[in-house]
């Protein structure tokens, strides 16, 4: 049986950049008033019978190799559609993944989930930059076959979300209304943190010198 995600655990698995979560929200209400001025796609303008497709400023893919056409698009009610008329359904089997890209750098992502995780997994969450770093957390499952949210927002930016499903049962794992933005004006990437930095520096030298001409 299925499990949904209800938290995300901030215990870290890997870290290859210093990225860290300030926080993570279940509950889409609070995760929105948190973090305004996001960007949402809700998949309705999307037609494709199978992964990858593009939505807006969203790449969605998977690694899976069996479900085929069971990957893309559903018009369900039943499963997992918060918002209009369809939302992206995945199918996945232990290990495989659903991965969400992004034109530009993002440090919040929010995503309405329908029976993501199993009783005996342990779902895995990472987040890649655009120099391929990652950082993974684990996610923690109850219950069966229900609809979840879950929100995060890191201290740097990234480009990719990658849900990795654990069990040894596959089954559609659906997603909808997906939040992203850039709300935490600390999350600067550090190409353009240096080239800012970079006049003020090349000012300083100039002044040292400038003053070591003159006391020469």
């Amino acid at each position: 049986m299925k499990a949904y995600l209800t938290l995300l655990s901030v215990f870290l698995l890997s870290s290859q950049a210093n990225a860290a979560i300030l926080n993570s929200w279940t509950d889409e209400a609070t995760f929105l008033s948190a973090n305004a001025g996001l960007s949402m796609e809700s998949f309705e303008q999307t037609n494709s019978g199978n992964l990858p497709l593009v939505a807006g400023d969203i790449t969605v893919s998977t690694d899976n190799v069996q479900f085929g056409t069971f990957n893309g698009t559903n018009t369900n009610s039943s499963f997992g559609v918060t918002d209009g008329n369809q939302n992206i359904v995945v199918g996945l089997n232990d290990g495989e993944s659903i991965f969400f890209d992004f034109a530009n750098g993002i440090d919040v992502f929010g995503i309405n989930i329908w029976g993501f995780g199993t009783q005996n997994g342990n779902p895995l969450l990472t987040f890649f930059d655009n120099n391929g770093n990652s950082q993974s957390v684990l996610a923690g499952t109850v219950n069966t076959d229900e609809q979840a949210f879950f929100g995060v927002i890191l201290d740097s930016l990234f480009t990719k979300v990658q849900f990795q499903y654990t069990g040894a049962n596959g089954d559609g794992i659906y997603f909808d209304e997906a939040y992203y933005g850039t709300v935490n004006t600390s999350a600067v990437p550090i190409p353009a943190a240096a080239f800012l930095f970079a006049p003020a520096l090349l000012g300083f030298m100039g002044l040292r010198r400038k003053a070591k001409n003159l006391t020469a």
